[in-house]
């Protein structure tokens, strides 16, 4: 057995059973993709450790612990239409592609898209639509979505277009991280409830880096 599968496997283990996700479809997921190819090849190994792993340019591949936490509070279900944003290099999108029908995966970065591309080619994830774009804005092209997963960093607050872009029933995860100087945020659930009503489940508390274009663009001020 190669050493990424061993440590796979280690960190299904280790790391996601423990942290209270049985799921069956999702635990087999993450013990067949191959997460070291998703990151720069001298972070291959450091990728099953359970922390964040720099991708570059400000933005993290969650530890497969948080990824898991989440997708297993967002119940995917076969006939949903997901969002995945900011994907980065692919690997939480190859992970929703077995779980559900459609997988609209959107990044900002070019190069990111370019790569998470290739691989989910190579592993035949055929389900998986990518879309260049604006995060803040979410795909209102592509919408209603029945599901969102957001990853690649913390946001200070899931924006209200998100949400809008959520169908009746339809669910959303995210870390968000309203105080950058503490260095816990929340994962939170929020569930659409009715048009412009949104509940909010507080899931656990979770330390990850910003995403960074999310940021606050700071006011234009004349001198």
């Amino acid at each position: 057995m190669g050493e990424c599968m061993k440590a796979r496997r280690a960190m299904v283990h280790s790391q996601i059973e423990t942290s209270g996700v049985n799921d069956t479809a999702l635990l087999s997921l993450f013990s067949v993709v191959p997460r070291e190819i998703f990151v720069p090849e001298d972070r291959r190994f450091a990728c099953y450790r359970d922390v964040p792993v720099d991708l570059g340019g400000g933005r993290v591949l969650m530890p497969a612990s948080m990824c898991a936490r989440l997708l297993n509070a967002a119940a995917p279900e076969r006939g949903d239409v997901a969002l995945n944003l900011a994907c980065g290099t692919g690997y939480d999108a190859a992970i929703l592609s077995g779980l559900v029908e459609t997988v609209i995966a959107q990044d900002e970065n070019p190069d990111f898209s370019d790569a998470a591309g290739q691989i989910w080619e190579d592993l035949g994830c055929c389900n998986i639509v990518s879309v260049q774009g604006g995060l803040r804005s979410g795909a209102p092209k592509h919408a209603p979505f029945s599901l969102i997963f957001v990853g690649g960093g913390a946001v200070p607050q899931v924006p209200e277009i998100w949400k809008k872009q959520l169908s009746i029933g339809g669910r959303l995860v995210a870390v968000e991280h309203k105080t950058p100087q503490h260095p816990l945020g929340e994962a939170v659930l929020y569930r659409k409830i009715a048009e412009n009503i949104c509940s909010r489940d507080v899931l656990f508390e979770a330390a990850l880096p910003d995403l960074p274009e999310m940021h606050s663009v700071p006011a234009f001020v004349l001198t």
